[in-house]
């Protein structure tokens, strides 16, 4: 999928989509991290093993707008339901992959976002005779649904695995 989203024609904006997907990490030591309080500037408290977390995984789709060919309530369902609930606002344990998987399982299933008006030129083309070119199209919001899809089907089953999205 990353792949097919270079490919895109589409203009440049400067939204960034970056997901990562993070796992509680395995300490091998004792951590410890600044803690001043109002009584002891100058404290010190272990960090606790459910507090660390490691990236698994990582996908930066880079600044292509994969929303710009849907119409602006589609964008926005779609912003509302993967990116506001999977913010880094929110604690890990609302952004388990499982409510991810459940949030693409919804968009994916919904007939407005699966429509054939948000196809769009891209950049690959194939030879259909000795001169003429066929240019590839490409349903861009369809692309990045599936690949989400893929993303929450492969770490579905990491114990408690949550998604960031910035």
């Amino acid at each position: 999928m990353q792949v097919a989203a270079s490919l895109l024609a589409m203009p440049s904006t400067d939204m960034h989509f970056r997901l990562s997907i993070w796992r509680p990490a395995s300490l091998n030591r004792t951590y410890i991290y600044p803690s001043p309080s109002a009584s002891n500037p100058n404290s010190f408290s272990p960090l606790e093993e459910s507090d660390a977390l490691e990236q698994i995984y990582f996908w930066n789709a880079g600044s292509h707008d994969f929303l710009g060919a849907a119409p602006p309530e589609v964008s926005e369902r779609i912003r509302s339901i993967l990116l506001h609930p999977f913010s880094f606002e929110r604690a890990p344990s609302e952004r388990t992959v499982n409510r991810f998987y459940d949030a693409v399982s919804l968009l994916i299933g919904d007939s407005s976002i699966d429509s054939s008006d948000y196809w769009v030129d891209s950049q690959e083309s194939i030879s259909v005779h000795l001169e003429d070119d066929l240019n590839l199209r490409a349903n861009i919001t369809r692309a990045l649904l599936l690949h989400l899809q893929w993303i929450a089907r492969t770490f579905r089953h990491v114990p408690k695995a949550s998604v960031l999205i910035r």
